[in-house]
């Protein structure tokens, strides 16, 4: 294996792993009587967006620009 493709293996593991254990945390959460629902939609989403708003905007730096959406 590349040093590339275990990189990505690894991001596959981490990724299954996490949408696996997704619900599991968030049943945790509801099972106690202290959090609602809403708390913890909101901190799934804070938490998911403190990693994606990064990649999402690195590769947009990175990404050639379209056509016809420069000056007219």
């Amino acid at each position: 294996m590349t040093g590339v493709s275990r990189r990505a293996f690894g991001a596959l593991v981490l990724g299954t792993l996490g949408i696996g254990f997704a619900s599991i945390f968030a049943k945790l959460a509801l099972a106690t009587e202290e959090i609602g629902a809403t708390a913890v939609a909101f901190w799934r989403t804070a938490l998911a967006s403190t990693v994606l708003l990064p990649v999402w905007s690195l590769r947009r730096r990175r990404a050639p620009p379209e056509v016809g959406t420069g000056p007219a």
